[in-house]
C-alpha cells in the first residue's frame, strides 16, 4: 500500500510506479493533480483520486485493473 495524501502533489511522473508491480493500495487523495497518474500497475485494488483537481479521466484509463474495486 501507498498513502500519499494530502501532499501538495501536482503531478507523478509516469514512470513512478514501474517497480512496484504487487501494488494493491494506491491513495493520492487531497493533492493538486490535474490528471490521472499514467502507467498504474494493473495490480491496484483500491484506487483513490478524490479532492484533486483531475477533470476528466484519459480513455482506457483503467485498462488492464482487472481487480479494481474501489474508487
Amino acid at each position: 500500500a501507498l498513502f500519499l495524501l494530502n501532499n501538495q502533489i501536482l503531478k507523478i511522473h509516469p514512470k513512478a510506479f514501474r517497480n512496484m508491480a504487487k501494488l494493491k493500495i494506491l491513495h493520492l487523495s487531497y493533492n493538486l493533480l490535474t490528471q490521472m497518474p499514467e502507467n498504474l500497475p494493473t495490480t491496484i485494488q483500491s484506487l483513490r483520486l478524490h479532492d484533486n483537481k483531475i477533470s476528466r479521466l484519459p480513455k482506457g484509463a483503467f485498462k488492464g485493473m482487472q481487480d479494481l474495486n474501489v474508487l
